[in-house]
């Protein structure tokens, strides 16, 4: 997440959750996170100090101003090797993903630790901020990161999915209702974790907006709302995800629709049905029904040019990670 973000959480090869502005945006800061890890290989990525960036950061929220969260020497953390991937997401500057024996692998930017995950295996991560948070395959939650502002403090209890933002996070438990916190010390200013009653089956937190499909396929949204994202369309949903002050879900026939700051009046969805989507920061990637990669943006042509080839998981922010049919990953962006 970026400056302060709602990272789609990802689930086993399902939809990379784990987000733009309007008027003309700034240029996305350039990180160096597009290298996934290697077979055989331990790199470390460097990441330089950004600066803050206009709204159009983590989520549309114009007071205050979400500001990336970096330190004045980002630490990088090495990036494991392995050959195969069955999750991914992409935060503000660092990424995880889960390999097929279930451990996690981090990198990025370390300067919190948020590119230090624990020991153990897991079949969900979102990574955020400048924190992230797990589910272990006994299915509790695991935080690490950032720690001053006490992100690192999920509720307890058997989670099937979560997903962080810039400031707060999600899940929903077993029985498939919905668990909401912010940092220890913070303040739900938005009501951004204040969800709604009753099963939800998908789930994604924005910047400081969160959006669920709930048990009856209807979209709720709730949180910071300036720019729209949190007033989704009706009728019936498979996925949603939540960007920077957009969102997009998909519908029960396949087809794409968003809603937010950037599609009030330039309609430039794919056609074509889809089985998963993640909306970035300033752009927004789906996987159609035959595997391959629609990628789309009103400002960064380089982030809408997806490789070619077949994938089952996408996560977008600044950048976008996708895995191949293969559980090789692919990255790219600045």
């Amino acid at each position: 997440m970026h400056r302060v973000r709602s990272h789609p959480v990802v689930v086993i090869l399902a939809v990379a959750l784990v987000a733009g502005c309007g008027g003309a945006a700034s240029p996305s800061p350039s990180t160096g996170l597009a290298t996934p890890p290697a077979p055989g290989a331990s790199v470390a990525t460097a990441l330089p100090t950004i600066s803050p960036t206009p709204a159009s950061t983590p989520a549309g929220t114009p007071t205050p101003v979400p500001t990336a969260v970096s330190s004045p020497n980002p630490t990088a953390a090495p990036t494991p090797a392995s050959a195969g991937f069955i999750a991914v997401s992409v935060g503000n500057l660092s990424i995880c993903a889960i390999r097929t024996d279930g451990t996690l692998a981090c990198w990025g930017d370390n300067a919190f630790g948020q590119a230090t995950p624990p020991a153990g295996t897991f079949v969900a991560v979102s990574a955020g901020e400048a924190h992230t948070c797990a589910i272990r395959t006994d299915g509790t939650l695991a935080c690490w990161g950032e720690g001053w502002e006490g992100r690192m403090t999920p509720p307890a209890g058997r989670f099937i999915t979560v997903s962080v933002g810039g400031g707060h996070g999600c899940a929903i438990r077993t029985d498939g209702t919905l668990a909401c916190w912010v940092e220890n010390g913070g303040e739900n200013t938005y009501g951004q974790a204040s969800p709604p009653a009753g099963p939800s089956t998908a789930l994604s937190a924005g910047p400081f907006d969160t959006c669920a499909v709930m048990f009856y396929g209807a979209l709720a949204c709730w949180g910071d709302n300036e720019q729209g994202q949190a007033a989704p369309p009706a009728g019936t949903f498979t996925a949603v995800s939540a960007g920077g002050s957009h969102s997009c879900a998909i519908q029960t026939d396949g087809t794409l629709t968003c809603w937010g700051d950037q599609y009030r009046e330039r309609p430039f969805l794919p056609d074509g049905t889809f089985i998963a989507v993640s909306a970035g920061d300033d752009h927004a990637c789906a996987i159609r029904t035959d595997g391959t990669l629609a990628c789309w943006s009103p400002f960064y042509g380089a982030l809408a040019t997806p490789p070619a080839g077949r994938f089952v998981a996408v996560s977008a922010w600044h950048q976008t990670c996708a895995i191949r049919a293969d559980g090789t990953l692919a990255c790219w962006g600045p």
